[in-house]
């Protein structure tokens, strides 16, 4: 795989660690969205596998370019309350559904703690996307 910038990031999906694992919950909501809504399904893949093919230093640089971004073109976003998650916005904008998938980089690896299609104002799996990291920082 080419990578940007030295050895390529992991994404994790956590709890389920298996990165390509067939019986992990958060990816198979991910492919879900496939049928429901193609075009959607594709950005977030081709957003995941730009993010899969970057390096730890390329990646953070990417993070901070998007957290000095205005609000509304970012596609990475810090989650204000809690100093420990930010969320890929897929795409930052829609007036249909959009794609925010919550997640937490530790070392060369991104755990996508949660994944959710979002139609309504407030974000349905926020909250389980925490007790997820909470759970995680056990671990390390």
């Amino acid at each position: 795989m080419l990578c940007f910038g030295g050895i390529p990031i992991k994404i994790y999906y956590y709890p389920d660690y298996e990165e390509t694992g067939s019986e992990n919950k958060i990816r198979k909501t991910i492919k879900g969205w496939k049928k429901e809504d193609s075009e959607l399904y594709f950005k977030v893949d081709h957003e995941l596998e730009k993010y899969r093919r970057m390096s730890k230093d390329v990646f953070q640089e990417e993070v901070n370019r998007n957290l000095k971004m205005k609000s509304d073109s970012r596609h990475i976003k810090y989650i204000k309350r809690k100093d420990v998650i930010f969320e890929f916005r897929i795409p930052p904008r829609r007036k249909k559904a959009v794609v925010r998938i919550y997640f937490c980089f530790i070392e060369e690896i991104i755990f996508i703690l949660e994944a959710e299609r979002k139609t309504e104002k407030e974000p349905k799996k926020l909250e389980k996307a925490f007790r997820n990291y909470k759970m995680l920082k056990k671990e390390f």
